[in-house]
């Protein structure tokens, strides 16, 4: 056992830890442009990712505190890094949206680290849910398929989306891929379809949309336009608007006519209003996890604290 210590002592010790004070470098440095909308990150960190670590062995040596304590479970750690690299990405974002235009692949970069961040986080939260589930006992509710049910399911599949599968195959050379376990389900499930869970699922299937128009195939194209005042503007389709243009040719064709404005928006202001969207959402999912662990920890789960490794008196 590498640490045993009183509840109340665990408490008074997280509540003095701030990604200011004790985050790593980059947590510390950049932790201010997200913490308006984001606030839960932190408060997540605190409460699963602080005793993780040696932090909370009164370690002094400032490298030595943010290691692993002895003993931590791997499930912990996956959680922990994947939370770290959501954080990540998001600076990627930051990054991609302040340093438009001074390379080339700016804006695509962008819509790829952006859906690095739901990918991670829909891992993150299964993971979590995972967690949960293995503390109190229970399976994660996936139901094993017999023969004839995964039979009746692929006739079904095969009459309602094969058909439409297979010409995007051939317009568009994308694998045909029957989704028998989706994420999503199982993620529905973990948030009892709530009204957070449904605004996020809707939006992520805009922004992969967006991300594959952009990444996977010609691109949205973008049209570079000066203002009154001289300056470069570069207009983007919408997020909304995007699915109406089948080629950059004909958002292109659009705008030159003087037409389609009210689809357009400026390449700056789409990076920043999406990721600024994204972190208000993922603020909000963030409550289902940060509650479940605290929970734990003050019903002083045995499963949990034997993954920790700590003993709370």
């Amino acid at each position: 056992m590498r640490l045993r210590i009183k509840i109340d002592e665990l408490k008074n010790l997280l509540s003095k830890m701030y990604f200011p004070n004790e985050g790593e470098k980059e947590e510390k440095k950049y932790w201010a442009l997200f913490k308006e909308r984001f606030p839960n990150l932190e408060i997540f960190w605190r409460w699963f990712i602080v005793p993780a670590t040696r932090r909370i062995e009164n370690e002094k040596d400032r490298t030595s505190r943010i290691e692993y304590g002895e003993g931590v479970h791997s499930s912990i750690k996956r959680i922990v890094s994947l939370h770290y690299f959501i954080f990540k990405n998001m600076l990627f974002c930051w990054q991609d949206s302040e340093d438009y235009r001074k390379r080339l692949s700016y804006f695509y970069d962008f819509w790829a680290h952006l859906v690095s961040i739901l990918d991670l986080t829909e891992i993150f939260l299964l993971e979590n849910y995972k967690l949960k589930c293995t503390c109190y006992w229970r399976e994660i509710d996936i139901p094993e398929l017999d023969k004839r049910t995964f039979l009746d399911k692929a006739e079904d599949w095969y009459g309602s989306e094969y058909p439409k599968r297979r010409n995007d195959f051939l317009k568009k050379w994308r694998p045909v891929i029957w989704g028998i376990h989706k994420r999503k389900d199982l993620l529905a499930s973990y948030f009892s379809k709530s009204e957070e869970w449904k605004k996020y699922d809707r939006r992520s299937q805009n922004i992969r949309a967006y991300r594959n128009f952009a990444i996977h195939d010609i691109g949205p194209g973008k049209i570079e336009r000066r203002s009154k005042d001289g300056s470069r503007m570069v207009w983007v389709p919408k997020l909304e608007k995007v699915s109406r243009y089948k080629t950059w040719q004909d958002f292109y064709r659009i705008l030159n006519n003087g037409k389609g404005m009210d689809d357009a928006i400026t390449d700056q202001e789409i990076m920043m209003s999406v990721l600024s969207q994204v972190q208000s959402m993922l603020n909000k999912l963030w409550t289902k996890p940060i509650h479940d662990t605290k929970k734990l920890f003050e019903k002083k789960n045995d499963i949990l604290l034997e993954k920790y490794n700590i003993e709370l008196l």
